[in-house]
């Protein structure tokens, strides 16, 4: 069973993050079966997190993407900028499945833990002054932000009314975005959306993140 789920997770890692474009992502139901080997396999289940994650914070499915894109069709969103970015695999997937160009930006301050495995498209540059400088976006995407900083609180009050934010973490208590940030969005939040891609997310086991939309009120 251990060198079964060894290789499974091996799979994983390399159709989610190839080195040249694979074809499609794992789906949600085939992630939910492996997590239950790695359950399992407790003792190597804090290795594969860690593997995972010097990739992308949060689980990457296809079943998600395309939740996200058809909310990004649903909304004719054009503009849409991915701030602190890490690699870039998420836009890279979204952008694999129909969500139009994506620019992704990212400050380089995690390149040792990421291996400095950017891709060449992404953009050095601060986030929040990235938001100021370029308020023709109509949507942020922000996934795992870290909560030792501002990050998420400075993107907000850079942000104009009308443009959205995708916000992918913890909650306000959790590990991710500080507390102010949620001072200052809660109230903004599109509940419909939020729900159906919230649902439609894959968590690593004792983590708590979600999918949340928000478009900024004037």
């Amino acid at each position: 069973m251990y060198t079964q789920t060894i290789e499974a997770y091996k799979r994983i890692i390399k159709q989610t993050f190839p080195k040249y474009a694979a074809n499609r992502l794992p789906s949600k139901c085939e992630w939910d079966l492996f997590k239950e080997d790695m359950i399992s396999d407790p003792d190597g289940y804090s290795l594969k997190i860690d593997d995972y994650r010097k990739n992308n914070f949060s689980i990457l499915t296809s079943t998600l993407i395309k939740k996200i894109v058809i909310v990004i069709l649903k909304y004719d969103i054009e503009k849409i900028a991915e701030l602190a970015c890490g690699p870039g695999w998420l836009s890279f997937w979204l952008t694999k499945y129909g969500s139009g160009p994506i620019v992704k930006v990212d400050n380089h301050l995690w390149a040792e833990f990421f291996n400095d495995t950017y891709m060449k498209s992404v953009i050095m540059s601060d986030a929040s002054q990235y938001v100021k400088e370029h308020p023709e976006t109509e949507l942020f995407i922000l996934s795992w932000p870290h909560f030792n900083t501002n990050i998420a609180s400075e993107i907000w009050l850079e942000m104009k009314p009308g443009q959205m934010l995708l916000y992918i973490g913890e909650d306000k208590y959790g590990c991710c975005a500080e507390e102010r940030f949620f001072d200052y969005a809660t109230g903004n939040e599109m509940e419909e959306e939020s729900k159906i891609l919230s649902y439609s997310h894959t968590r690593f086991r004792g983590f708590h993140d979600n999918v949340i939309l928000y478009r900024k009120e004037g």
